[in-house]
């Protein structure tokens, strides 16, 4: 018969959240480590330095979940990005 322990359920929610904030510095480590991305890093770094974003508001993207204004809401994208060039 397997031993059981009690774990009191703050422990097990602090552990959980401890355990995504490693994740997060490991997945940015790995990141860094990886000479592409790196490159897409600094790119996007001076694409935000120039302006060059656009800004996506919440209720637009709860529009992208929902499948059928996906290819809508890809095609207003990409209009944007062309009038901008």
């Amino acid at each position: 018969m397997a031993k059981t322990v009690a774990i009191p359920e703050e422990l097990l929610r602090e552990l959980i959240f401890e355990l995504s904030r490693v994740e997060e510095v490991l997945a940015t480590i790995e990141e860094l480590l990886d000479e592409e991305g790196l490159k897409r890093i600094r790119r996007a770094v001076e694409e935000y330095r120039q302006g060059d974003y656009i800004v996506v508001y919440s209720s637009e993207v709860k529009k992208v979940t929902r499948v059928s204004d996906c290819f809508a809401l890809e095609s207003g994208f990409y209009e944007k990005l062309s009038q901008r060039a």
